[in-house]
């Protein structure tokens, strides 16, 4: 059995969950910091799924412009969902932090 590129992917970011729950559950990691890596890692492993990350690098700004009006920075499929729980770690991040700095 050979997995295909989404499986892996997937397989990546239920593996970085778990390790994540684990390093929150033994009281290693606060929820702001599980939100933060979880973060990261889902936006770099929806990149990398892509298949576009290193491609676009190192291109200048006028060229990141042209591939933006073509429209060809969109992620699509698994990919896509990835991103956008990348992005919505990234605001429970946020949530959690200004509800552990609030001032009472």
């Amino acid at each position: 059995m050979r997995l295909k590129r989404d499986d892996l992917a997937t397989l990546a970011c239920i593996l970085s969950a778990a390790a994540m729950g684990y390093g929150h559950f033994s009281h290693h990691l606060d929820s702001v910091d599980v939100s933060r890596w979880l973060g990261i890692i889902w936006f770099a492993i929806a990149q990398w799924l892509g298949g576009q990350w290193w491609r676009r690098v190192n291109l200048p700004v006028s060229a990141l412009y042209q591939e933006a009006k073509r429209g060809s920075l969109r992620l699509s499929g698994v990919a896509l969902v990835i991103e956008i729980a990348a992005f919505v770690f990234f605001g429970a991040m946020v949530v959690s932090w200004l509800m552990m700095h609030r001032s009472p």
